[in-house]
């Protein structure tokens, strides 16, 4: 055995309690004779608390020892105990193994132990008026020393919220088609699954809804799902029911199609969609490293310059008469050619004079040479 496992360490490491008398075993894992007791006597198991292994045979010593040197002592009949084969090294902890097992009642010190615990609980009802809650008697693995009497106030808060100085515990949930409590929330769902009925569709979403009988399970099936109540379903417990019309009227057109009349079964096969499409948006791939950076915003273009409209332009608005007055350009530089909003130029071919007389031409603008750019950027 390990040198830190030889050393004698006062502390219990699977109840963290003063230890007052150990527990070896093969593994040699010292633990407090309390814990041992626990698990060989109320649990009704012989495994170490620690490392999980089977312990045929345990020592009670008031020191470590190896179990090598444990084993081989020579114990007389009175210091063992068969059943739960257990060695003790001396009488004194073979007598605090048995108060720890005692049934004594707190309140009468002078009365001798009960030799059960039926006994004791009878005891207190009858002379102390105090009650154990059976479900705790019944699951908790504890010792009697541990166990808590109640009024029968105190008895039925107990089984409702719980105790006052122990927030830990709410209370015994209740069945409420049984009008049962139970230890716990696992030991009510047991209950539930095993005796009652539940939809296994609201089942499957995580629902747990339970009812009392099959006329509730039906009309909640009629309420929240699609029940199929023709031919052999309708004597099949409820067993034919689905998510939805679909699935129903694939299920009469399998199973049902053939006593249907024909359009009765063109019916069944007809099926109803609806869709509501939505236009997809438009999703810009950025790379992994700019998608932390915000997406650069274009500027807004800029429209071209409209010319100015003069009324009192006879370029803009030419007279009627043959006569044409000699205007002054209103722009130095090229002359422009007015165009109507159908693209043709105002010229004499397309809008020839009124009065017969031929106006004077306009001289066409002249292209200038743009200058040499400075630079040029080729885009392929």
């Amino acid at each position: 055995m390990a040198e830190s496992q030889m050393n004698d360490n006062t502390t219990c490491v699977v109840c963290f309690k003063t230890v007052v008398y150990y527990s070896v075993g093969e593994c040699d894992h010292p633990v407090c004779f309390e814990c041992s007791t626990r698990m060989r006597v109320l649990c009704q198991t012989n495994e170490c608390p620690i490392c999980r292994q089977d312990l045929s045979r345990v020592v009670f010593t008031d020191t470590v020892q190896p179990y090598k040197e444990l084993r081989n002592r020579a114990f007389p009949d009175k210091l063992l105990e068969r059943q739960y084969k257990i060695g003790f090294c001396s009488e004194a902890i073979k007598q605090a193994y048995e108060t720890l097992l005692d049934n004594r009642c707190r309140i009468c010190d002078r009365i001798a132990p009960f030799r059960t615990f039926s006994m004791l609980s009878d005891h207190m009802r009858k002379v102390h008026e105090q009650h154990y809650c059976d479900l705790c008697v019944k699951h908790l693995k504890i010792f009697t020393s541990e166990r808590r009497c109640y009024t029968r106030q105190e008895l039925a808060h107990h089984r409702r919220k719980g105790d006052l100085d122990d927030t830990s515990h709410r209370g015994h949930p209740l069945c409420e088609f049984c009008e049962e409590r139970f230890m716990d929330a696992d030991e009510l769902y047991r209950h539930l699954r095993k005796e009652h009925l539940y939809c296994h569709l609201c089942d499957a979403d995580g629902r747990n809804l339970y009812y009392a009988s099959h006329s509730a399970l039906a009309h909640h099936f009629r309420t929240e799902h699609y029940l199929c109540e023709e031919g052999e379903c309708a004597g099949q417990h409820l067993t034919a029911v689905f998510r939805s019309e679909i699935d129903l009227k694939a299920h009469k057109a399998t199973i049902h199609g053939k006593g249907m009349a024909r359009g009765a079964a063109r019916q069944a096969r007809t099926l109803e969609l609806q869709f509501n499409i939505t236009p997809h948006p438009v999703v810009q791939r950025v790379p992994r490293d700019r998608q932390a950076q915000p997406p650069p915003v274009s500027p807004a273009p800029v429209p071209p310059p409209q010319p100015a409209i003069n009324p009192q332009s006879d370029e803009q608005f030419p007279r009627l008469s043959a006569a044409q007055p000699a205007h002054t350009p209103l722009v130095a530089g090229p002359a422009r050619v007015m165009r109507d909003s159908r693209g043709l130029a105002r010229t004499d071919r397309n809008f020839p004079a009124l009065d017969g007389s031929t106006a004077p031409s306009v001289p066409r603008p002249q292209p200038t040479r743009p200058s040499q750019p400075v630079a040029a950027t080729v885009l392929r």
